[in-house]
């Protein structure tokens, strides 16, 4: 969880976890990463905020080519980001990438612009009180009657197969750390509430599960067993650099627990154990008078 945000520095690795999860995620949402409750023949201009490299976009443009717009209109992508490190160097002509703190208020040329705005995995990037003014400034794109769905991990939904007591007790350290850093570990329930007070219609949330049923299961089992390996071995540094009461340890023995917790790990799934996952996507509308 965060992997992406914490390890803030480009590298072509920090990239391959990028379309790691991306690849893992599209195993268990639903078809283009739109939610079914979301018309998809009215949707033509399209924003993804967070968007790296464009993965999700260039997967809903492809979904959305057997799906005809109301007239005819050609449709449009713009995705935004506060780094342009992903940036794609030669975008398809219907695509444009835009670097763009989503604290800081977007220009006015894209204000009630976009038909359907998403976004995802922003959990170690917006601070709990950061998340109204990131809705709020988002907001400001939609047209009116459009769509905003904002994809996030469910903490709920985190589980290990089998149980198991070391696993469970550093995840917890995993959820401690990002509560300690003011992170909101259940972020989908400010998100819904920032929905709520910007007077979003149609708020509600869905829920998509690695293990939903045998067959996701199965075709989740070996992207999770790589997703899982490598946001530990980005997430342990950071969380056992300290002390739970904040004081700094010698890197000696950070290393030791790291190395310990990445060893725990390593034998539980060669041992065949899986972490089972989720995510909630809170939907929200917005009025044809806003």
């Amino acid at each position: 969880i965060g992997i992406l945000y914490l390890d803030s520095k480009p590298s072509a690795h920090k990239y391959l976890r990028i379309i790691l999860q991306h690849n893992l995620i599209k195993v268990f949402a639903p078809d283009g990463g739109i939610d079914t409750t979301i018309p998809k023949f009215g949707l033509v201009k399209i924003a993804d905020i967070g968007t790296a490299g464009g993965l999700w976009l260039e997967e809903l443009a492809t979904a959305l080519e057997k799906v005809p717009t109301k007239d005819g209109t050609t449709r449009e992508f713009d995705g935004f980001d506060i780094s342009d490190n992903f940036f794609p160097k030669t975008p398809p002509a219907s695509f444009r990438f835009i670097k763009q703190n989503i604290l800081t208020p977007f220009p006015k040329e894209f204000h009630g612009r976009y038909d359907f705005i998403h976004l995802r995995l922003l959990l170690a990037a917006l601070k709990k009180e950061q998340i109204p003014t990131a809705v709020q400034n988002v907001i400001q794109l939609l047209a009116p009657g459009g769509y905003i769905q904002w994809d996030e991990w469910d903490a709920t939904a985190n589980s290990f197969v089998p149980e198991n007591e070391a696993i469970q007790s550093a995840w917890h350290d995993n959820m401690a750390f990002l509560d300690r850093s003011g992170f909101a570990v259940d972020i989908p329930v400010y998100i819904k509430r920032a929905f709520q007070d910007q007077g979003l219609n149609n708020v509600m949330s869905a829920q998509y599960k690695s293990m939903k049923d045998a067959e996701t299961a199965a075709r989740s089992r070996p992207l999770i067993k790589l997703w899982t390996r490598s946001a530990w071995n980005v997430m342990m540094p950071f969380i056992h650099a300290r002390t739970d009461d904040g004081k700094e340890r010698s890197s000696e023995e950070a290393k030791r627990i790291v190395d310990e917790k990445l060893r725990e790990l390593e034998n539980y799934l060669e041992g065949g154990g899986q972490q089972s996952i989720g995510m909630i996507a809170t939907i929200g509308q917005k009025g044809i008078t806003n």
